[in-house]
C-alpha cells in the first residue's frame, strides 16, 4: 500500500549513503558502542555558543521529511521534489528504497562533538523493554564528515533493495536481507528502527548510546504474504556460484562427512557444498617439496535447533590431500556469514 500522505508510519535505516547539502557519510562495518550512561543534552539552537546554521534545505522532499527515514517505491535524496512513491506499509516483494533526512546538523544534535550513524533495528519485538547498547542487530554505521549541514542518506543509493539488476546483493542488501527480511513472519509484522548519532566517548568523557542525540525511532509495518521471504531471498539474496573445479560433486559427500565430525559444525546439517577452487592448489613445505594438495569450498550449514527457516550459515573452509594419496581433510576454516537457506538448492 503505497501513501501519498504526508504522515509515513514506516521508517528505516541508511546503509549506503548521499550527502545533503556538505554533508557525507561513508557506511562501514556494524559496531556497537559502550559505556557509562550520561544523560542525553539538548542540541544547540540558535544563539547558543558553538551552534552552526545548516543552511537552507537542498530541496521540499528534504524540508518535509525532516528527521524521517522512509520506505519508497522510488529513490528519493536531498534534492528531491517529488516523494508520493512514500509506503504507509510496506508489502514485501514490492520495490524499496530506504531513505532518511536529518532535521538538523550533526553538530547541532551532539553539541560540536565527533559522531557517527549508528542505526538498530528489531522485528516484532524481539528487543523491546532493552536499552539500545543490548540490541545486538546493528544494520550499519556511518561516519560524518561535514557536521555543520544538514545530512541525507539512502540504502544502497539508487540501485535500492530490490535491484536484481547485479550479480551479487549489495553489502547493504545482505545486512537488510538477514537482519530483517529473514526474521518476518506470514502476516503482519512490525520492525522498529533507530538511528542515533553515537558521540566519540573520547571526545567527552563516557557517553554511550542510551544518551545519544537519536535521528529517528520509530515503529513501521511489513506485510508478508504465503511464501513471499523465500520468494524475496529467492530474488535478491545471495546466492552460490557454480563450482569451477571437475571433482566438485565428487567431493561433496567427504566434505559433508568432514563438517558434520567438526566439533563446531557437529549439530548442524549440511545442506549443499560448492568447491570454489578451479584446480588443486599444491601445498609445500620450507624446502618446496610438495606435501599435500588443497581446494577451497563454501558450505551452506543449518543449525537443526534454529527458529528462523532462513538462519543459515556460509563457512568457506579448506579441505587437502596429502600428496601421496589418503582420504580428504579438514584444512581450516577461512570465514563464515549468514546464508539464505532457500537459496542452497541448485
Amino acid at each position: 500500500m503505497r501513501s501519498r500522505s504526508k504522515f509515513p508510519v514506516v521508517l528505516l535505516s541508511l546503509l549506503s549513503v548521499s550527502a545533503m547539502g556538505c554533508a557525507s557519510l561513508f557506511g562501514g562495518p556494524p559496531a556497537a558502542g559502550s559505556g557509562a550512561h550520561v544523560e542525553e543534552r539538548p542540541a544547540l539552537e540558535a544563539g547558543d555558543e558553538g551552534y552552526m546554521d545548516p543552511g537552507p534545505w537542498s530541496g521540499p522532499v528534504a524540508e518535509r521529511r525532516a528527521g524521517q527515514v522512509v520506505l519508497s517505491a522510488e529513490p528519493l535524496s536531498a534534492s528531491s521534489t517529488d516523494d508520493s512513491s512514500v509506503y504507509l506499509e510496506y508489502e514485501l516483494g514490492e520495490p524499496l528504497h530506504i531513505s532518511y533526512f536529518s532535521a538538523d546538523s550533526p553538530n547541532n544534535l551532539t553539541r560540536g562533538r565527533p559522531a557517527k550513524v549508528v542505526v538498530r533495528v528489531g522485528v516484532n519485538g524481539e528487543f523491546e523493554g532493552r536499552p539500545m547498547t543490548q540490541w545486538g542487530h546493528v544494520l550499519d554505521t556511518a561516519s560524518v564528515s561535514f557536521a555543520s549541514r544538514r545530512i541525507a542518506g539512502s540504502l544502497a543509493a539508487e540501485r535500492g533493495l530490490t535491484s536484481p539488476d547485479t550479480p551479487k546483493p549489495s553489502l547493504a542488501a545482505r545486512r537488510f536481507n538477514e537482519l530483517v527480511v529473514a526474521r518476518l513472519r506470514e502476516g503482519t509484522n512490525r520492525v522498529r528502527v533507530r538511528v542515533t548519532l553515537e558521540v566519540d566517548s573520547n571526545s567527552d568523557g563516557p557517553y554511550s548510546s542510551p544518551g545519544d542525540p537519536v535521528v529517528a525511532d520509530q515503529t513501521f509495518t511489513i506485510r508478508v504474504a504465503p511464501g513471499a521471504v523465500d520468494a524475496y531471498l529467492r530474488r535478491y539474496g545471495v546466492t552460490l556460484a557454480r563450482s569451477p573445479h571437475r571433482e566438485d560433486k565428487a567431493l561433496a559427500r567427504p566434505i559433508a562427512a568432514l563438517m558434520k565430525s567438526h566439533p563446531t559444525w557437529g549439530g548442524y546439517e549440511v545442506l549443499r557444498s560448492v568447491v570454489v577452487s578451479p584446480t588443486w592448489e599444491p601445498v609445500r613445505n620450507k624446502r618446496g617439496v610438495l606435501i599435500a594438495r588443497r581446494v577451497q569450498a563454501t558450505v551452506v550449514l543449518r543449525d537443526s535447533a534454529a527458529e528462523l527457516p532462513n538462519a543459515c550459515r556460509l563457512v568457506q573452509a579448506e579441505f587437502e590431500k596429502d600428496a601421496s594419496g589418503g582420504p580428504l581433510t579438514y584444512a581450516g576454516m577461512k570465514g563464515e556469514t549468514w546464508f539464505p537457506c532457500v537459496n542452497a538448492t541448485e
